[in-house]
């Protein structure tokens, strides 16, 4: 254990070697000042590793894998799973509804839950499917596929946001870019809800990890609102593991990054919300440990020891 003021040192070189983006150098220092029980370095250190993992600045443009080419405008099938929660529901189908891109379906699956009845306006345009049984979010999204008549296939979370362009943003890169798969940034939102309003506290930082399937080795950064892949994807990985309780979509990307690199869309076009004390996030963390390390277990590291590293410390943020 190095003296305090040692360790300081150490400390403060490793975020000046972050601020300059030599990440691998600031991972050594702040192992070597790590204090065995004190997890007061975890944050920077996950952060420094996911950073040294992610690709480089100019990754080569992904190139589908031997999949169907689109059309000019292919449909797109947004699948909507929901349980229960029509306020988030409706803003989120309101969202779609304001899209710039013009071909795509819906398809809602509410999840056992109360029924509901969708807008009006998407008349024509919207599939809905209840279930008879709750079996959770990885057997709704797969029912949403089946059922999806789209090319394209993207999905939106019943408490999130699409912005404006977020189809457009997708459609033009799955085009362009040849990806089997592509995503695009996000920003969390923080609210608080109080009877039929949704009140915005805060927002976090558009965080950007440049996608290596090493990085997917020790954390998935990409919320399912953000995707949007070939459906023809979708079905040579097959569905989605209803064993999952958890993580099921991190298992999902995993899979699809075996077909080729992921393309990212460096534009904001999806809000994540968040609500403090809801599902707290303590019981959250306590749930979703060992479904993380079930993925690990699922995809091993292959020895690599800075995915090693990335492993240990997240399970650590956890516990």
């Amino acid at each position: 254990m190095p003296p305090a003021g040692a360790r300081e040192a150490r400390v403060g070189q490793a975020n000046d070697l972050i601020l300059r983006g030599r990440y691998r150098e600031a991972i050594a220092l702040l192992a070597e000042a790590q204090v065995p029980g004190d997890r007061s370095l975890d944050d920077a250190l996950i952060f420094c590793v996911l950073s040294a993992l992610q690709a480089p600045a100019d990754p080569a443009p992904p190139l589908s894998p031997g999949l169907p080419p689109l059309p000019a405008a292919p449909r797109v099938s947004v699948i909507v799973p929901t349980r229960d929660r029509p306020l988030f529901l409706r803003d989120a189908l309101a969202s779609l509804a304001r899209q710039t891109y013009a071909n795509w379906e819906v398809i809602v699956v509410n999840d056992a839950g109360a029924d509901v009845q969708l807008p009006a306006g998407l008349a024509g345009k919207s599939t809905y499917l209840r279930l008879d049984e709750r079996r959770g979010a990885a057997h709704a999204r797969n029912v949403a596929l089946r059922a999806a008549r789209g090319e394209v296939v993207a999905f939106l979370d019943d408490d999130d946001i699409f912005l404006p362009r977020h189809l457009e943003a997708l459609v033009e890169s799955l085009r362009t870019q040849q990806a089997a798969f592509a995503y695009t940034k996000s920003e969390a939102v923080e609210e608080r809800i109080e009877g039929e309003l949704r009140h915005e506290l805060r927002r976090g930082d558009a965080l950007e990890y440049r996608y290596a399937r090493e990085l997917l080795l020790v954390r998935s950064l990409m919320p399912p609102s953000t995707w949007g892949a070939h459906r023809a994807a979708f079905e040579r990985c097959g569905g989605f593991d209803e064993s999952l309780a958890w993580t099921e979509d991190w298992d999902m990307l995993l899979r699809l990054a075996a077909l080729g690199p992921f393309c990212q869309i460096r534009e904001v076009t999806a809000e994540i919300r968040v609500r403090p004390g809801v599902a707290d996030s303590s019981t959250r963390r306590l749930q979703l440990r060992p479904w993380c390390e079930l993925i690990y277990r699922r995809y091993p590291s292959g020895g690599d020891a800075l995915i090693e590293l990335g492993r240990r410390v997240y399970l650590e943020t956890l516990d």
